[in-house]
């Protein structure tokens, strides 16, 4: 028997009734934008794959970031929901329409959240308005490196409603379910004219500018996206890239593991949109000064899942040092980086990184 994912998804984190609001906009070719609009926070702006729309599949995600304190944008792409406007069009077009959607409704700034072949949109708009979007989440990528013809065609048998029912649900249990999920659940929601109706994408390698704090999610069980490339972002950008993974889940991802998404992607999301942050980085130096140690940089939170079981124990050099726990929860940690030269007899911080927070000005919601 299938269990469906989204419902169950949505007792086990115990998520309020939907609460979104319609708005509309008028784009830069004079289209109508239809956007759902949910929470109040910083903004997160959620782009789809290709051919599928935001509103069913995100329903549940996105009430469990509002509750977590941020608010959602989930602006339809042309000719899906009540988008209107040419199909066809340019992603500098597309792009110029997601920026009156994050000025109207996300006060001028977002992180923009790529699913699967939406990573374009993600990086497109990273590398084309840094100050709008310093931060993007790429969900599911596919890294178009070597990909299996088998799985490539799936996109094309799911996506198009010629195919048999039982053709169709074959082709989404091979290439976006994992085993023991309800695949039926993407018989619908496709809008198969949208496929490649969108020219001038970013190259494969182009991920925003060279500053884009980038948080990478791999579904364990995605095919589009094999193990041997699960290290693909880092390898480009280094550590502006934080890769996290979501087990039981495959390419659809959200509608397949909710409570997995929703526990990698909130505590970094965190540090990227608090204000605190560089507060904190100017009193934890000032506090631990060493008269043999000039500081370029400071600590700099950032999402490591493989911290949990560590403590935080400054180390010597440059570049990232130790990670550490941040509070009684084993989803809260930071990374610490220090530049500059610093003995190891000199290196030990007065304070641990938990203990610094609770004496800080300046506190992360979580830790208020």
């Amino acid at each position: 028997m299938y269990i469906n994912n989204v419902l169950a998804s949505s007792a086990l984190l115990g998520l309020a009734s939907a609460g979104y609001t319609t708005k509309y906009l008028t784009g830069s070719s004079n289209n109508t934008i239809q956007v759902l609009v949910e929470g109040d926070g910083p903004s997160l702006l959620v782009w789809p794959s290709f051919a599928r729309d935001s509103i069913d599949d995100f329903h549940d995600f996105s009430t469990a970031l509002a509750d977590a304190g941020f608010r959602v944008l989930r602006p339809q792409p042309r000719g899906m929901g009540e988008s209107t406007g040419p199909i066809v069009t340019t992603w500098a077009e597309v792009g110029a329409d997601l920026v009156s959607v994050i000025d109207t409704f996300g006060n001028g700034k977002a992180v923009v959240l790529g699913h699967a072949a939406g990573q374009r949109m993600a990086k497109n708009m990273a590398a084309a308005y840094p100050d709008k979007v310093p931060s993007i989440v790429l969900a599911c990528i596919n890294t178009g490196i070597n990909t299996n013809a088998t799985i490539a065609a799936t996109a094309n048998i799911a996506s198009n409603y010629t195919y048999s029912v039982e053709e169709r649900l074959a082709a989404l249990e091979l290439g976006y379910f994992a085993p023991g999920h309800n695949a039926s659940l993407w018989l619908t929601g496709w809008f198969p004219e949208a496929m490649g109706s969108v020219t001038g994408a970013p190259t494969s390698t182009t991920i925003g500018s060279n500053t884009t704090q980038i948080l990478d999610v791999i579904a364990t069980l995605d095919p589009w996206r094999r193990e041997d490339q699960w290290n693909y972002t880092t390898g480009l950008v280094g550590n502006r890239s934080t890769v996290v993974f979501v087990e039981d889940a495959s390419h659809a991802l959200f509608p397949e593991n909710l409570q997995g998404v929703v526990d990698v992607m909130v505590p970094w999301l965190e540090t990227q949109t608090s204000s605190c942050f560089e507060t904190l980085n100017r009193e934890y130096w000032e506090t631990n000064e060493r008269e043999d140690h000039v500081c370029e940089t400071a600590i700099r939170p950032k999402w490591n899942p493989q911290a949990a079981r560590s403590s935080f124990r400054p180390g010597p050099g440059p570049g990232p040092t130790g990670p550490g726990k941040l509070s009684g929860t084993s989803s809260d940690m930071w990374l610490v980086e220090a530049r500059g030269n610093r003995s190891r007899a000199n290196h030990r911080a007065v304070h641990t990184i938990p203990e610094f927070i609770e004496s800080s000005s300046c506190k992360p919601a979580r830790w208020k």
